[in-house]
């Protein structure tokens, strides 16, 4: 070191051109604020593509097409009239047919409701 030579470049002569750049606000965001940014983003764009399928399909039952004012279904978020909702016996909340499911069994005597959430725990 005391010969004051520098030290050789690792990539020798195909070195990549350095250039001063101005960094801006966009380019000078922290990655909280780049996170937040992108949250805000997705949240607008599912918003955004609620109200386009509800446009679309208007108030229709996803499972029988019915015209009846629809709920929710609370696993997929599509639309399903009261003669289709299902409400699962384990958490007592409203679900379509598809996720749900009906399991017959000599115990019970009749129908048991549950839906995916509760038949995976």
């Amino acid at each position: 070191m005391a010969s004051g030579r520098k030290r050789s470049s690792p990539w020798g002569e195909i070195s990549p051109l350095q250039f001063k750049m101005h960094v801006g606000m966009k380019e000078g965001a922290t990655d909280f604020e780049k996170l937040v940014g992108c949250l805000r983003t997705q949240a607008r764009m599912m918003a955004a593509a609620r109200n386009l399928h509800f446009q679309i399909d208007g108030s229709r039952c996803q499972s029988c097409n019915a015209t009846r004012p629809p709920s929710c279904c609370v696993f997929c978020e599509r639309p399903v009239c009261g003669d289709c909702a299902r409400i699962c016996t384990a958490c007592s909340l409203s679900f379509c047919p598809l996720c749900s499911t009906i399991q017959y069994s000599e115990q019970w005597k009749d129908e048991k409701v549950t839906c995916l959430s509760c038949l995976s725990s």
